[in-house]
């Protein structure tokens, strides 16, 4: 999903909080208007800096590099309804730990849930291999789209790539 809006934030002057941010154009996206809204309704200023804020928004797959492959069907993202990237463990990476893997995640047609996920090639580290598995198993998609994904990823000393 891409799309550019306009978001403008009403602020408090006396203390600088954001007390209600409204969508001036959606990005025709309501997934992406509401993460844009909960994001700025976080927003602090200055004391006394500011009263009202249009700000433009953009969400682009601009850099996004398509790592997933599917078995039969090669549009994936487009039928995700939920997905993040896996978290890199704090401790795994503060110890050095890296590795390179892939995963085997399958969905149930019916309903678009992740039925089973499990690691075809190892990334060499138990602590990594659970932490993409963990995060794979939360994954949601369109139902009738997608019934298996193998997930090449990395966890590198610069974070998670796929």
């Amino acid at each position: 999903m891409t799309g550019s809006g306009i978001v403008v934030l009403n602020v408090d002057p006396s203390t600088g909080n954001v007390t209600s941010a409204l969508l001036l154009k959606s990005t025709g996206h309501k997934i992406l208007d509401d993460a844009a809204l909960d994001a700025f309704r976080q927003w602090r200023f200055k004391p006394g800096s500011v009263h009202k804020v249009k700000i433009p928004i953009n969400f682009t797959m601009q850099g996004f590099r398509e790592w997933v492959r599917t078995k039969g069907h090669s549009l994936w993202l487009q039928n995700a309804t939920y997905w993040f990237l896996p978290e890199y463990p704090r401790d795994a990476h503060a110890q050095g730990l890296t590795g390179k893997g892939v995963a085997v995640v399958n969905v149930d047609p019916a309903t678009g849930y992740v039925t089973s996920a499990l690691m075809q090639k190892s990334t060499g580290q138990e602590v990594l291999d659970n932490a993409a598995l963990r995060a794979f198993r939360q994954w949601r998609f369109k139902p009738r789209s997608i019934t298996t994904l193998e997930i090449p990823i990395q966890f590198t000393p610069k974070g998670v790539f796929y």
